[in-house]
């Protein structure tokens, strides 16, 4: 008995007070039974911490977030990702004014950028209406009877738009990232290898709305698009090509993929703009 009533973590289960403890005295089954279940609740909260974990480490576990950024008139901005559009639009705001000397930051609201392209023209626009207004803006800017949508952009996130410093409209798109700097960072890097010269940011905003993120997966992953040039140096280079429109995926027999963007021919023959393969 005394064993037992000198373990302090059950004995203090079976007496709570030092009135308890001095004018009664625990027996034994009050103390066995308050261990147990004292031992089956670290027990159930350490296989639910367990579960936990192994959930967040699942390959399919994903969660929402939302993107904003914020410009003020004196060219100063910030930006957040946060689980709730309301909580990004409240720390992009905050972000934005602790830099700017004019307090007058606003949120983007981009909503559409549409890319439009004829016989040696192209057209580009941002909406903050939708997808119908910047086809209509891409197209007038565009100008040409024969111009045509080439990419339509509406996913939530971060985007990017950059051209080759010389300004001659071989744009780039980089969209629904979660991070700013990244795709700013992708649409200089798929400007240069498109254009094969430097390049500079001409729009940079985000699109409202949730979307999901999630953890890598345990298995060791594909190889995803690089954000640099990963092309192999070799004399002979080998490589596939996956596209939609005019969005390209190349990827090397060393396992680098990278992304890029091809312009559309027009073939005089079927009367149709197409888009040729990338080449390696």
């Amino acid at each position: 008995m005394q064993s037992i009533v000198n373990h302090r973590a059950p004995y203090l289960l079976c007496a709570d007070t030092e009135k308890q403890r001095t004018n009664r005295r625990c027996d034994l089954n009050s103390l066995v039974k308050s261990n147990a279940r004292h031992i089956r609740t670290q027990r159930r909260l350490r296989d639910l911490l367990l579960a936990s974990l192994a959930f967040l480490a699942c390959p399919g576990f994903a969660w929402a977030e939302a993107s904003a950024i914020a410009f003020s008139s004196d060219k100063q901005w910030g930006w957040a990702t946060r689980a709730t559009q309301q909580e990004a639009n409240t720390v992009a705001l905050q972000s934005c004014n602790k830099v700017a000397k004019t307090m007058d930051c606003k949120l983007d609201d981009t909503k559409a950028i549409v890319r439009a392209e004829g016989k040696g023209r192209v057209g580009i626009a941002r909406s903050s209406l939708g997808l119908d207004d910047a086809k209509k803006r891409a197209l007038q800017s565009c100008g040409k009877p024969d111009c045509k949508v080439v990419v339509k952009v509406a996913k939530p996130g971060f985007y990017s738009v950059a051209e080759p410093d010389e300004g001659d409209g071989n744009y780039f798109i980089a969209y629904h990232y979660s991070d700013s700097d990244k795709a700013d960072a992708e649409a200089n890097q798929g400007c240069f290898e498109l254009n094969g010269k430097a390049c500079r940011v001409l729009w940079s905003g985000a699109i409202a709305g949730t979307y999901t993120t999630g953890s890598a997966p345990a298995a060791r992953p594909s190889p995803v698009a690089s954000e640099r040039n990963c092309r192999p140096n070799t004399p002979t280079i080998r490589c596939s090509s996956q596209c939609t429109n005019g969005d390209c995926t190349v990827t090397y027999e060393n396992g680098c993929k990278m992304r890029v963007q091809v312009q559309p021919l027009f073939d005089s023959f079927s009367n149709q703009w197409t888009y040729p393969a990338p080449s390696c």
